[in-house]
């Protein structure tokens, strides 16, 4: 599939084209490594050490750390099944529930968000 005339409103491009089965090679360890680099961060340990400043044990700082990024992995794979299953960015994802107005929106959201990461 081709995409050099993308349509002039910007809904279609490459970039939010499906991805065909043999381009989705992800295994179950590229996402576990992926979420591990994601809590391997600073914020994680600046969060680790205000609880052990706050008078928790080392042993439970770690544990709420951890359940913290537990907790987070829910919506992260539940989010991401969907397109990892059938190849489409989660961009195209949000049109459906929201629209293409709304799907903006989630978009301005997350670019916030990443930029203050």
């Amino acid at each position: 599939m081709r995409f050099e005339n993308a349509d002039s409103n910007g809904l279609l491009n490459a970039d939010l084209a499906p991805a065909s089965h043999a381009q989705r090679n992800w295994r179950w360890y590229h996402y576990a490594s992926l979420w591990v680099g994601m809590v391997m961060c600073i914020p994680v340990y600046t969060l680790a050490a205000s609880l052990i400043e706050g008078g928790m044990s080392w042993g439970q700082a770690v544990v709420t750390a951890f359940l913290g990024n537990a907790i987070v992995l829910l919506p992260m794979l539940l989010i991401g099944h969907a397109g990892a299953k059938y190849g489409v960015p989660y961009a195209v994802l949000s049109r459906a529930s929201f629209g293409t107005s709304g799907a903006r929106l989630h978009a301005v959201l997350r670019a916030i968000v990443a930029c203050g990461w």
